[in-house]
C-alpha cells in the first residue's frame, strides 16, 4: 500500500519506483496506489476507485476513464476550466531580490512586477526550492537584500516576524511539519500570524475572532468550515485552502509558494490557482517554486530554471510551455527563451 509515495521523488525515481512496482504486481502479488496524480494513475494502474467526501464515487478499469472522466468523477460535476484565464502584468516593480550567497544559492538578482506570478524551478537538489525560505527570513543568508515597496532590507538580518511586517507571506511545501500545527484547531492555525489584531484595549476578542475564521473558511471554500475542529482532521485539500487563507489576511503584497498543490485533490487545486490569479490580477505579486511543470506552464508570466544554486534559463510567456521548461531542466546548457 503506498500513499501518494511520488511526492518527493524527481522524475527518473517515479520511473523506478513504477517499474518495480509493475515487477511486484507481475509476480502475483497486489498492489493499492494512492494518488492525486490522474497521470500517474493512468501511467501505473489497471483499476482506479474514485472517493469523494469519505464515499466510493466509481470503480472501473482504468483504461474505460479518459483523464477528463476522472477528474469529473472526482468533482462531482463538468471540469471547466482547470487554470484561470491569464491577466496583464503591470508596469511597476514591487520587489527587488538581490541575493547573493545563502544555503548553496548565488547570484540570484530578481524583480517582481505588480500583477507578476514567477515559477522556479529545476530538478531536485539545485536551489530553486530554498528561494522562497530565503526570501522569507526563514534561511540562512549570508549575503544579500531584498526591497520592497521602496524599503530595502538585509536578509542577513531578516526573520519572518520582520517578513511578515513587510508584507511578505510564505507557504512552505511540508504542510504537516512546517505549515501548520496538525493538533491545533482550523481556527488556531489560521489566525497564528494575527492574534494581535484581535486584542482591544489589552482584552483577546474571542468572538470577533471565531467570526474572522469563519467567513475566510467559507470564502475559501474550507469544507467543512469549522473553526473549531482539529486540524488534522481535515483532508490534504482542505487543509492547503486554509493555510492559503491564513496568509490572504496579512495583506500581504507578495505570495511566495512552494509546491502549492502538492498532496492535494483536482478541485482545491483549482480553487488555489484561482486564489493566485485574483490575487495577482489584484496588483500583488507570486513566487511560485515548483517542478509541477504543467502548473508553471499554465500560471506563470515568467519561469526560471536553476541548475546548481543558480539561474541559467528564463522563460517568458508566450514561449512557457511544458515541454520547453523540462529541456530547459535537463539540457546541460541553458539560455534564455
Amino acid at each position: 500500500m503506498l500513499d501518494e509515495p511520488t511526492v518527493y521523488l524527481p522524475r527518473d525515481g517515479v520511473e523506478r519506483l513504477f517499474a518495480t512496482m509493475r515487477r511486484v504486481s507481475q509476480s502475483g502479488y497486489g498492489v493499492i496506489f494512492v494518488t492525486h496524480r490522474l497521470e500517474e494513475v493512468r501511467a501505473v494502474t489497471d483499476r482506479v476507485t474514485i472517493l469523494r467526501d469519505g464515499a466510493r464515487v466509481d470503480t472501473a478499469r482504468t483504461q474505460d476513464l479518459t483523464e477528463r472522466d476522472l477528474l469529473e468523477r472526482i468533482l462531482g460535476r463538468a471540469l471547466g476550466a482547470l487554470y484561470p484565464s491569464p491577466h496583464d502584468v503591470q508596469r511597476d516593480v514591487l520587489m527587488d531580490l538581490d541575493l547573493r550567497a545563502g544555503e548553496g544559492v548565488s547570484d540570484v538578482r530578481l524583480q517582481l512586477r505588480r500583477g507578476e506570478v514567477i515559477g522556479l524551478t529545476g530538478l531536485l537538489g539545485m536551489g530553486h526550492d530554498r528561494i522562497p525560505y530565503l526570501m522569507f527570513g526563514a534561511g540562512k543568508t549570508t549575503e544579500g537584500s531584498l526591497t520592497i515597496s521602496g524599503k530595502t532590507h538585509d536578509l542577513g538580518a531578516l526573520t519572518p516576524r520582520r517578513a511578515i511586517d513587510a508584507r511578505l507571506a510564505l507557504l512552505p511545501a511540508d504542510r504537516l511539519q512546517s505549515g501548520s500545527a496538525q493538533d491545533a484547531s482550523v481556527l488556531e492555525n489560521v489566525t497564528l500570524s494575527t492574534m494581535t489584531r484581535y486584542f482591544h484595549g489589552g482584552v483577546f476578542h474571542h468572538q470577533e475572532e471565531r467570526r474572522r475564521v469563519t467567513e475566510l473558511l467559507t470564502s475559501f471554500q474550507v469544507s467543512p468550515p469549522e473553526p473549531d475542529k482539529v486540524f488534522a482532521e481535515l483532508s490534504g485539500g482542505n487543509q492547503q485552502k486554509a493555510l492559503v487563507a491564513k496568509w490572504f489576511q496579512v495583506d500581504p503584497l507578495v505570495l511566495l509558494l512552494h509546491e502549492p498543490t502538492q498532496g492535494v485533490d483536482v478541485g482545491a487545486r483549482k480553487q488555489i490557482f484561482a486564489r493566485i490569479r485574483d490575487f495577482a490580477a489584484g496588483g500583488g505579486a507570486v513566487l511560485i517554486a515548483s517542478v509541477e511543470y504543467e502548473d508553471l506552464a499554465n500560471l506563470c508570466d515568467r519561469v526560471i530554471v536553476f541548475r546548481h544554486g543558480r539561474p541559467v534559463s528564463e522563460l517568458r510567456k508566450p514561449n512557457i510551455t511544458e515541454e520547453l521548461i523540462v529541456e530547459q531542466c535537463f539540457t546541460t546548457e541553458a539560455g534564455a527563451a
